[in-house]
């Protein structure tokens, strides 16, 4: 897995005020929960409410992918689930397949016990919470793993620009390039289209640019589909919305719900418009924020044409 470094917690990148719990012994603070360390997060068991640590991994512009954990030997943890947050406050439940994860971490406390999740997630925050424990408390290391998400390295060419959607639904199209990444529709953050033959997304870059690539953030809430299959296209025309203008990478490329990446255009792509499409027929698709980068050659006269492939 290309984005499966560690993020922090071994290495103290992540901060000791970057990390909290529900409650912990004097002896064992929240900060002392790091991978390989000599100390672990303890607290007891009590699961009227359910014993959490949690961690603070940035603004929002990290992509998690999977998470590792060690126990002490007389108090293991033997089952966990995970929470994460854009903002702190609001949580959501990991899930896979539908249904909540439950994780387990029951081995002896000199063995890691490492998990990858099927879904990639992008949270500012991220919650361990424990579900059941061998003792009357616990005792627990851990890291978690990912990567940072893939930023536009020039200024963001589609920021404010005129956008327009497919469908008779009230165009929210200009919602994705508003400069906000979060990925939850109910925060009035995300475009939504019609049902429409093809649905598509297009942005007028007003002169012909060369795009070197398109960053993408899916929108992330439980009510949407829990794989998108995106196109995008670069050209000179807005016809039928664009979706006949040449690719910037291949035909489509799958985005899970919540994920958002850089799909760099190899090689570049010259055109004005630029347009994210789902190849599904009669239906309809939701995006967050749509961010294009070009090449410092800047404007161009003439339009060529393109393909790619992604990170």
């Amino acid at each position: 897995m290309a984005c499966y470094e560690p993020l922090g917690m071994e290495a103290h990148t992540i901060g000791d005020t970057s990390i909290t719990a529900s409650d912990w012994k004097p002896e064992g603070n929240p900060y002392k929960a790091r991978l390989n360390s000599g100390s672990a997060w303890q607290v007891y068991t009590d699961y009227s409410r359910t014993p959490f640590i949690q961690v603070k991994l940035g603004s929002n512009d990290v992509t998690l992918t999977g998470v590792a954990t060690q126990t002490e030997d007389s108090y293991r943890v033997k089952s966990y689930t995970l929470s994460y947050s854009l903002d702190g406050v609001d949580w959501v439940e990991y899930r896979e397949d539908g249904k909540v994860k439950i994780f387990a971490g029951d081995k002896l406390s000199s063995l890691t016990v490492q998990h990858e999740l099927e879904k990639e997630i992008t949270p500012a925050y991220v919650r361990l919470n424990v579900k059941a424990a061998k003792g009357g408390y616990v005792g627990l290391r851990m890291e978690f793993y990912g990567c940072k998400r893939f930023v536009v390295s020039n200024d963001n060419e589609a920021l404010g620009r005129p956008t327009s959607q497919s469908g008779n639904l009230t165009d929210t199209s200009a919602l994705a390039v508003d400069g906000n990444r979060a990925s939850n529709y109910t925060l009035g953050s995300c475009f939504l289209t019609g049902v429409t033959e093809i649905p598509w997304w297009l942005v007028d870059l007003r002169a012909t640019k060369v795009v070197t690539g398109v960053f993408i953030v899916n929108r992330g809430d439980e009510n949407y589909r829990n794989v998108t299959e995106l196109s995008i296209r670069v050209g000179s025309t807005e016809r039928q919305g664009g979706i006949g203008n040449p690719t910037c990478g291949g035909l489509s490329y799958s985005f899970s719900r919540g994920v958002a990446r850089m799909v760099q255009c190899v090689p570049e792509v010259e055109g004005r418009f630029v347009t994210i499409f789902v190849p599904e027929v009669n239906s309809s698709f939701s995006l967050c924020e749509v961010e294009v980068e070009i090449s410092d050659t800047g404007t161009i006269i003439s339009v060529g044409l393109v393909d790619y492939l992604v990170a």
